[in-house]
């Protein structure tokens, strides 16, 4: 009998690293080393809606003028003809000899053009001052003051903006997306259909309430939302980010999210959470070598982009090529060291193409400290312990992943594996039929479980398991009959 038990670890290690167990393993404990994606304030939306500064230029000299009036007049002209920096110039003499409620107003704008939020303010509350009945000079001011983060003046004066002026549309699309930043998703909802009401081609504001109903969960809302956007401005890159949003963060289809990203990128090429999301889209349906062209985009754009640097080690890890895999993940832990996804990417590499568990250990281990419930980094622990002969320590890990994924049909197999290592027959047989009774076709248990009673002495049943490998796997059958032949 100790011959007998001597073989049976001799076979049973050399077809636990089989091809049958990779794949499975990969099925169901497939690697760590990938991200999961949850909603996040860094989706596209949110670089969307910052506006540039308009370029500052050298101002004109501006001619003396008599009187305000003819600054006035002159302003006016140079703003007609894009020359903002002599128009600002211009209005602010105009101010100096006789403020007007125009020339404030105006003065207001374009330093809210130039993101002088402060300055704009300061002119506009001197408008305000002279005629308090202009709606307009509120809704300037409350953009302003909502790019300050001064909120609740925001609010205020926006919504002083729409009481002077119910029919206008800027107020309102502001008050939503300031909601929107807030988190009051309905609040941003009832005022970005006023917005559109008003204006029924407002394609920012059709934007911005796809986004209030994306965060809320009303995907096909915001479906429909974006999809307008898109029909009203097509060469606007919004709608298309948006509706890629949904389908990523939302409805996580991340195969449709990829088209509606490219098509926004073509608007606008640098947006970099657009690259990472195509880049981990790509991924996810298998297109690795298209994803690494994205990912190596958005990494030129921010050169600490670590989600990137491990998305990068993720898709060079699928195609086999461990050096460039390992250099994506350590170039993540550069800049994010407790990266517990890229600690698991290096892992994945040796445990997947190098084939040095030990290695793999170290890894999963030094993840599963920043990460202790990933059960696929838990689940590769197991095996690799299970490889190296360390089955006490693979029963530790892999009884956590039963705990955590109870229906994961390789955790009862590879446990149950490591038990007959030890020779405990009746655990071992315990969690085989488990594995069975989860996949009465999944061939390795049948196998372990013929070996586990082939320890035992009880021919019979070892006799059928291996009638049952002979209807699932003649080699698994050939060698089962070997070892029962033996008895």
């Amino acid at each position: 009998m100790k011959d007998l038990v001597s073989l049976l670890t001799a076979v049973a290690v050399t077809l636990m690293i089989g091809t049958v167990i990779s794949v499975v393993a990969q099925q169901e404990g497939g690697g760590g080393g990938r991200a999961s994606i949850s909603f996040s304030a860094a989706d596209t939306s949110v670089k969307r809606r910052a506006k540039p500064a308009v370029k500052r230029t050298v101002p004109k000299r501006i001619p003396i003028k008599k009187s305000a009036a003819e600054y006035e007049a002159e302003a006016n002209r140079l703003y007609d003809q894009k020359d903002y920096d002599s128009a600002l110039v211009a209005y602010q003499n105009a101010s100096r000899l006789k403020p007007s409620f125009n020339s404030l107003y105006r003065t207001g704008w374009l330093h809210n053009d130039f993101d002088e939020y402060d300055k704009a303010v300061l002119a506009l509350d001197q408008a305000i001052a002279l005629d308090s009945t202009q709606s307009v000079a509120f809704a300037e001011k409350g953009y302003a003051l909502r790019r300050l983060k001064r909120n609740d003046e925001a609010i205020a004066a926006l919504k002083m903006a729409i009481s002077l002026d119910p029919q206008a549309s800027i107020a309102p699309f502001e008050l939503g997306a300031l909601y929107n930043e807030a988190g009051k998703y309905a609040e941003a909802i009832r005022y970005l259909r006023q917005a559109i009401q008003n204006r029924s081609d407002y394609v920012e504001a059709y934007s911005e309430l796809g986004l209030a109903q994306r965060r809320q969960g009303r995907y096909n809302d915001a479906l429909d939302s974006f999809n307008t956007a898109i029909r009203l401005g097509p060469e606007d890159s919004d709608g298309y980010m948006g509706l890629g949003d949904v389908y990523f963060y939302g409805l996580k289809d991340y195969s449709k999210a990829i088209d509606p990203y490219v098509k926004g990128l073509s608007y606008e090429p640098d947006n970099r959470v657009a690259l990472y999301n195509v880049g981990y889209s790509l991924n996810d349906v298998e297109r690795y070598a298209d994803a690494l062209g994205y990912l190596e985009k958005a990494v030129q754009l921010k050169a600490d982009d670590y989600k990137s640097y491990a998305e990068i080690g993720y898709a060079n890890l699928q195609l086999k090529n461990a050096v460039a895999a390992i250099a994506g993940y350590q170039k993540a832990l550069q800049y994010k060291p407790d990266h517990a996804t890229s600690l698991f990417g290096i892992g994945d590499v040796n445990y997947d193409i190098y084939k040095k568990y030990d290695v793999a250990v170290e890894y999963y281990k030094k993840g599963l400290v920043y990460d202790p419930e990933n059960a696929s980094a838990l689940y590769r622990l197991g095996f690799s312990y299970n490889d190296l002969g360390l089955y006490d320590q693979a029963i530790s890990a892999l009884l956590k992943v039963r705990s955590l994924r109870p229906g994961w049909k390789t955790v009862p197999n590879e446990l149950g594996y490591a038990y007959l290592m030890q020779k405990r027959y009746d655990e071992a047989a315990s969690m085989l039929k488990q594995a069975i009774a989860m996949d009465r076709d999944y061939q390795l248990p049948h196998y372990y479980l013929g070996q586990t009673y082939c320890g035992t002495g009880n021919k019979a049943a070892a006799t059928a398991e291996y009638r049952e490998l002979q209807r699932l796997n003649s080699q698994y059958a050939t060698k089962l009959n070997d070892l029962i032949r033996k008895m």
